[in-house]
């Protein structure tokens, strides 16, 4: 497992089964990264007696620097975990891998100042059915 989310940077290759499930951990990880936030933030409303603005002042007094540090680096190692996996799953397809990834994020990234969050939203979702779907070895073969 470690070695398919953090290690084979420059030649691993992922089929279509564990992409799809090592992306769907990811994103169930990510949500309950977030829920646990969110639990955390209710908490402290509870206990400030109700008061969602001083309960986020207390957090923001006690928790700032160190709650940044975590928050980038949990961050950091979601988005590398996800354009690595996608980038094994790429180059089982038989494309570059990295340059794929780096070609699909910079015309998602287009999308977005461009046209809409929507859809480049859009355009992530249906480029991830796409990596799920398309069998491995296809620029291969032939």
């Amino acid at each position: 497992m470690i070695r398919a989310l953090f290690l084979d940077i420059r030649d691993g290759r992922l089929t279509r089964l564990p992409f799809l499930g090592y992306s769907l951990l990811l994103n169930i990880l990510g949500l309950l990264f977030v829920f646990g936030i969110v639990a955390a933030i209710s908490g402290a409303e509870t206990l400030m007696g109700g008061d969602l603005q001083e309960a986020q002042a207390a957090l923001r007094k006690a928790f700032s620097l160190p709650l940044i540090a975590v928050l980038s680096g949990f961050f950091g190692t979601v988005v590398f975990v996800a354009l690595n996996l996608a980038a094994k799953r790429i180059r089982d397809i038989g494309l570059p891998g990295w340059l794929s990834v780096l070609a699909i994020a910079a015309i998602t990234i287009s999308v977005s100042l461009l046209v809409s969050d929507n859809a480049s939203q859009t355009l992530s979702f249906v480029s991830w059915v796409a990596l799920v779907l398309i069998p491995g070895g296809m620029m291969n073969k032939g």
